[in-house]
């Protein structure tokens, strides 16, 4: 198959979105920071060699340069301040963004993370080893904990997310839940109707596939699952099933 990618326009333009994923790739590849006038200079000369020759080819580098140059511009936007050496037993309060409910343990983003020392970032990703106490997102909760700098493979994903640590909750102080809102209140009605009308063993899966409720699954159900490699699907619930049901039923 002979393939000219000079007159071949329907295609070329193809390649140039390649070229941009190209350079984004390569910019979080690198381990170290480029120097963003030298980019955007170098990227204006390949700029104006496309314009002015057509060169087709320089315009692939013009495309994997203004992809390294988008990446760099998005990463300087961000400040999202790291902490860099671990922080025992600190007093912090926030309120609750994101929360994940597995059998065995409670996952919690912080926001607006309040603490004696000022290194403390200010959103912080928490995990308690216990169902007990229940969090919620929305509630203020205030709790001791470890901090620990977040590791290599997740640092940069962390970063972007404006997550600045994780860490270990290891007492729970003061929860300051907020009032439940209408559509709280409908998932709530849903997760009561299931569990009347369904029992125990089924409803341990029907409760987390529909409202995303993980609390309900025992931990013996919980290591069935985990056993056969099917674990993944306890957490394919909620919004995801809402989508996967519209696009079934349009």
């Amino acid at each position: 198959m002979n393939f000219n990618f000079a007159p071949a326009y329907q295609y070329r333009i193809l390649w140039y979105f390649f070229a941009f994923a190209l350079g984004c790739a390569i910019y979080f590849g690198i381990s170290f920071e480029p120097n963003l006038y030298c980019i955007l200079s170098i990227m204006c000369c390949f700029g104006v060699l496309f314009l002015w020759r057509r060169w087709y080819y320089i315009g692939l580098c013009f495309f994997v340069m203004f992809g390294v140059c988008v990446a760099s511009i998005r990463t300087h936007m961000i400040t999202t301040p790291m902490l860099s050496s671990p922080l025992w037993r600190q007093t912090i309060s926030g309120f609750v963004v994101d929360h994940v409910s597995l059998p065995d343990r409670q996952i919690i983003t912080l926001d607006r993370v309040w603490g004696k020392m000022p290194q403390i970032p200010n959103q912080v990703r928490l995990t308690l080893y216990d169902s007990d106490p229940m969090i919620a997102t929305g509630d203020w909760v205030k709790v001791q904990a470890h901090l620990f700098p977040p590791g290599n493979m997740m640092t940069q994903r962390m970063f972007f997310q404006g997550i600045g640590a994780t860490g270990k909750i290891l007492r729970v102080f003061k929860i300051r839940s907020k009032s439940l809102s209408w559509i709280d209140k409908i998932r709530a009605s849903m997760i009561d109707r299931i569990k009347a009308q369904l029992p125990y063993s089924s409803e341990q899966i029907a409760i987390p596939l529909v409202t995303g409720e993980q609390r309900v699954v025992s931990k013996q159900m919980y290591d069935i699952y985990r056993k056969a490699g099917i674990a993944h699907v306890l957490s394919v619930s909620g919004f995801h099933m809402a989508l996967l049901a519209g696009f079934i039923f349009f």
